[in-house]
């Protein structure tokens, strides 16, 4: 059941072209102020955590045998970050800003949210990593790549409304291929 669930939706999200992609980015910042803005902005961001999820582990299943990529590791630190930030936003009722000059308001909370914080920018380094990496892997199925092979898509996800042009078709051809 669960892997019929996961074929549907890679068959679906892995198939799109990357201009509705680029739409579907853009569409919460037609309605920034009100509600159906918030609540799309909600379902962007689980959209593409969903969509680094799949991708992880359609490209974790691609891969040449010996890589050093762990696919354990990657949920972890998809998951983390997803996780303290969605607790962050609730918890402080929107969002919060530590600065030298405010951080006594936080209390002894300040200072366990602020590493926090940082593990959770590393978590999304990583899984920028991974999803890089992976990708250069399993396209040319070499498992001893150099980081200058994959610098590129790692900016492309990083910067991801402009690295979806690049990266989107490369995920389409790679899936046509291996299908």
């Amino acid at each position: 059941m669960i892997n019929t669930i996961q074929n549907i939706i890679e068959k679906k999200i892995f198939t799109l072209d990357a201009w509705v992609i680029f739409l579907l980015i853009f569409l919460p910042y037609v309605f920034p102020d009100n509600f159906f803005g918030y609540f799309l902005t909600v379902m962007y961001l689980i959209a593409t955590f969903v969509w680094a999820y799949f991708l992880g582990l359609n490209l974790y299943a691609k891969l040449p045998g010996g890589h050093f990529l762990n696919l354990n590791k990657f949920k972890f630190h998809l998951l983390f970050p997803a996780i303290f930030f969605t607790f962050a936003i609730i918890i402080t009722g929107g969002g919060y800003s530590i600065t030298t000059s405010n951080i006594n308001e936080f209390g002894p909370a300040g200072y366990i949210i602020l590493p926090l914080h940082f593990f959770g920018f590393y978590c999304i380094f990583y899984t920028i990593y991974f999803l890089s990496k992976a990708l250069i892997c399993a396209s040319t199925q070499n498992k001893n790549i150099e980081s200058s092979d994959y610098m590129a898509y790692f900016f492309g996800f990083w910067f991801f409304p402009i690295g979806i042009w690049f990266i989107q078709p490369k995920i389409k051809a790679l899936n046509s291929e291996h299908n």
